[in-house]
């Protein structure tokens, strides 16, 4: 790579972070989330889905400005199974959420491997040419001391010592620069490293999630020696304590959803449902329930 082409980093990079996939999701994105907020989570699912490309593009390294590209592209098509798998648990769609969430994570692990071994290379160079620059002011700086004495001396030029000064003023601009396009990779990689933790983190707490409801439903139906799903949702969706398990609207969505999932026959939960939609909680705390403080005497 050319050193001038080394020294604009930054600017190929804010130019390729506005193409392709991450303007399609940054769209997308907001009225995904306006549709779970309003408890149409099934419709929001479609929209995200709608979104995912055909294929996966391609992972590219030739050059920098290919390697950012490429690396944006990926950032986003991650992002964007990350978007399907919120409207998938929002849903009630847990095991699709789940697989949205291993593809996005299996995406943003291969963007980082090929953004580490493509971008090194050019953090070594720009590191070089750093050095070479401050091992060239080093050698100037001592050349300008020995002129200095010599004009002591009435022996020296002062302009060839302007002229030296300038270019080590030249090469502390080269070693700015230099310095800036490293921190700008080196923040990049920050940003590859969180991407794939904050994936592992969501896939972990909706393993959570799915364990715990599956050790429910399997020691209920022990204890009231059932099997499937339907006596166990019957009985959740009676559960006295839902309105303080569930407190707000969305929270009930959530779990009325999921309920609507594990047993779609069931009339009860699309009426519900509506009555969100409509300003009504399907659980509410029972009148009375809340007891007025006792006034002090």
């Amino acid at each position: 790579m050319r050193l001038a082409s080394m020294l604009f980093l930054p600017a190929l990079l804010l130019q390729a972070q506005t193409q392709d996939l991450a303007p399609v999701l940054q769209a997308a994105a907001p009225e995904v989330d306006r549709l779970i907020q309003v408890f149409q989570p099934k419709i929001a699912l479609d929209r995200a889905k709608g979104i995912l490309p055909a294929a996966k593009p391609p992972c590219e390294g030739g050059s920098f400005a290919a390697l950012q590209r490429s690396t944006q592209n990926y950032r986003a098509l991650a992002g964007m199974h990350l978007l399907q798998a919120r409207a998938a648990t929002a849903a009630g769609a847990w095991e699709d959420a789940q697989q949205a969430l291993g593809k996005g994570l299996a995406i943003a692990q291969e963007n980082q491997a090929n953004y580490n071994q493509h971008a090194q290379p050019t953090v070594e160079s720009l590191l070089k040419v750093s050095a070479d620059a401050e091992a060239f002011k080093a050698e100037k700086a001592a050349q300008i001391k020995e002129l200095v004495d010599a004009v002591k001396n009435i022996k020296s030029n002062p302009l060839e010592i302007l002229k030296i000064q300038q270019s080590i003023k030249e090469q502390e601009e080269l070693i700015a620069r230099t310095r800036q396009s490293v921190a700008f990779v080196t923040g990049a990689k920050k940003d590859l490293n969180s991407d794939i933790q904050g994936l592992q983190e969501a896939q972990q707490n909706l393993e959570k999630t799915m364990k715990a409801e599956k050790d429910a439903l399997a020691t209920f139906n022990t204890a009231k020696r059932k099997t499937g799903t339907t006596a166990w949702v019957t009985a959740a969706l009676a559960d006295k304590g839902n309105a303080a398990k569930y407190p707000t609207a969305k929270d009930q969505s959530d779990f009325l959803h999921r309920l609507l999932v594990l047993e779609p026959a069931n009339v009860q939960i699309p009426a519900k449902l509506e009555g969100l939609r409509q300003g009504k909680l399907a659980f509410a705390p029972a009148k009375g329930s809340t007891k007025p403080a006792k006034k002090k005497k």
